[in-house]
């Protein structure tokens, strides 16, 4: 492919291959079909490398070790859906990802790139965010993709932001990552997502610890820079911070009095009620079958209505969520999804910033799994394997010198 950039090829390129990324950081948000959407423009990609690209097709499908993670991962969504059943969006989202990975060339996976990404993202984050919390106020459930795995996507934007504003030596880069940092950590704040915000305040500190740790440098600069960044954040997002808090404290209080028929109780009773369901069938899991036994058990009276309605969305913790649904197989391959890059970047380069970027992503969604389902919205699972397939697919087209990059033990 030319990079001659007065050519039309060139630009078509450019447009057939950044299409999807801009969706995905921008309108998928703003709509509740966006990950439909997606279908067609990745489609689209791929007719394109397909009739002027086949060599990198063919590169890919041999050489990506992420899209043979993600390839696996697929089949056994495909074989669980037509046989016992499997949730319909999370596998369009690992179809979508495995597409996307066959038609993308690895010389679009670069560091200007992924920057300008996370700043369009953080800034289309922010917008969406005041929007629906304070020019037209909404109830969090019905924004145009509920604030749950709204907020998933912006803590992946949070963790780059911050991983790569940590290891930047340029100006400009620098100030770029600072702005997406505080605006997508703003974002994140204001979503007041329970389980997004006590990931970010796990892995935040563990990051800088790492950093410091690994790099054997301490800045007093950057750990300020942190320090005051976050209160920045906190402040403009405090009345909502507020807000939230007032809740759960509300909702500890009832629990404590026996009342379960809280947000969190009602999760205590359906974590208790998914035992149940994985005792029953602890290898494949229940499937499609999950809906008819919550159907029947609500029939006769064993849980009530809000139980009952509650589990009927997901289990509310990825992990039960998985063995319930797929059993210790789904759960081994999940498993394998959030462990296995950073495996794969160790292997690959060792313990360089992209290794620490990558560990952090899936710290962060591994955390979120404990209070959240992230990997059965369409939405935030795509975006998952993106971030992290964007760079690992860097990472195998820059390898030696990101090697030659890596911080000092």
């Amino acid at each position: 492919m030319t990079k001659d950039k007065n050519t039309l090829m060139y630009w078509l390129s450019v447009f057939f291959y950044g299409l999807p990324l801009l969706w995905s950081f921008t309108g998928m948000y703003w709509h509740p079909s966006g990950d439909k959407v997606l279908v067609g423009i990745v489609l689209l990609t791929l007719l394109f490398s397909l009739s002027f690209n086949t060599k990198d097709v063919v590169f890919n499908i041999k050489n990506n070790k992420w899209l043979a993670v993600v390839f696996l991962y697929l089949s056994f969504s495909i074989l669980s859906y037509l046989t016992y059943g499997f949730g319909s969006r999370e596998l369009r989202a690992a179809a979508i990802a495995a597409v996307f990975f066959i038609a993308v060339p690895t010389k679009y996976y670069t560091e200007s790139a992924f920057v300008f990404l996370l700043v369009l993202g953080s800034i289309n984050a922010i917008v969406l965010s005041v929007y629906f919390q304070i020019i037209e106020p909404t109830d969090r459930r019905y924004w145009p993709v509920n604030a749950i795995p709204f907020s998933n996507f912006t803590s992946l934007i949070v963790i780059s932001s911050f991983v790569i504003l940590s290891f930047s030596k340029e100006r400009v880069r620098t100030i770029l990552m600072s702005l997406a940092f505080i605006l997508s950590l703003s974002a994140t704040l204001m979503t007041q997502t329970r389980g997004s915000i006590i990931a970010l305040i796990i892995v935040l500190p563990m990051l800088v610890i790492s950093i410091v740790l690994l790099k054997k440098v301490y800045n007093p600069k950057f750990i300020m820079f942190s320090i005051i960044s976050f209160f920045m954040a906190s402040i403009v997002s405090l009345p909502f911070i507020i807000e939230r808090y007032d809740n759960t404290v509300s909702e500890i209080e009832k629990i404590e009095d026996g009342n379960f028929d809280t947000s969190i109780g009602l999760r205590f009773s359906v974590y208790k009620l998914s035992l149940s369901f994985i005792e029953e069938a602890p290898l494949l899991g229940h499937g499609s079958n999950t809906q008819i036994k919550l159907d029947k058990m609500l029939e006769s009276e064993i849980i009530n209505d809000k139980v009952h309605r509650i589990a009927s969305w997901n289990f509310h913790n990825g992990y039960l969520e998985k063995l319930v649904s797929s059993g210790i197989v789904g759960l081994i391959l999940m498993l394998g999804l959030l462990i296995l890059p950073v495996v794969l970047s160790i292997r690959k380069v060792g313990f360089s910033f992209v290794t620490i970027l990558i560990f952090g992503l899936s710290l962060m969604f591994s955390l979120i799994n404990i209070t959240d389902t992230p990997f059965t919205n369409g939405h935030s699972f795509f975006s998952y394997l993106l971030f992290v397939g964007a760079l690992l697919s860097y990472i195998y087209r820059e390898g030696s010198m990101i090697e030659n990059t890596k911080v000092r033990k």
